[in-house]
């Protein structure tokens, strides 16, 4: 029964500091941040998140090494626009994703290629990769500005005991996350 007790506390403190950390963020539409790979993994895009773990392990192989790990990547980046979340849908990730695959294929295509061609076909893809990071990186930190103001705003309406503008005021406030898409493109 201690046992029981004991983890039932642990469980609720782990949730306790899930739930505080998510709430400092705000509501990123399941976006979190991961910082042991210093990149934004986003919960809903397997496929971005598998190629960031992949690009890290890339990076520090040997050019032999990369050419067998960019063959095992075709379906993987492939399916980067497919299952791109629609929140991040913006005319620059588009652009930055199809830099991406185009520079893949090429990378692909002269993978047994002259070792200072295939070099800079690395140097190439590993450069469009970083764009279309820092791109994602630009477009979570807007997300999570406007999703902590208007979480602000709500708290603050809410204190002064006005509920309904509170509603009204975070609707309002969170209608901008749409027109950071829609402005994009």
């Amino acid at each position: 029964m201690k046992n029981l007790k004991l983890y039932t506390a642990l469980f609720a403190l782990g949730f306790a500091s899930y739930t505080t950390q998510a709430q400092d963020l705000g509501d990123t539409d399941n976006a979190t941040i991961n910082i042991e790979a210093e990149v934004v993994g986003l919960s809903n895009w397997s496929s971005y998140n598998t190629l960031a773990k992949q690009m890290e392990k890339f990076e520090k192989a040997t050019p032999v090494e990369q050419m067998t790990m960019l063959r095992s990547w075709k379906p993987v980046v492939q399916t980067l626009d497919d299952t791109r979340p629609n929140w991040i849908n913006t005319e620059e990730i588009n652009e930055d994703i199809a830099d991406f695959q185009k520079e893949y294929f090429e990378a692909t295509a002269n993978a047994s290629a002259s070792s200072d061609d295939f070099n800079e076909d690395v140097e190439e893809l590993v450069e469009a990769y970083n764009d279309m990071t820092e791109e994602a990186n630009e477009i979570f930190d807007q997300y999570v500005k406007i999703n902590r103001e208007a979480y602000n705003n709500y708290k603050k309406e809410v204190k002064e005991g006005n509920y309904k503008e509170a509603q009204k005021q975070y609707k309002k406030d969170v209608k901008e996350l749409t027109e950071v898409r829609e402005n994009d493109k």
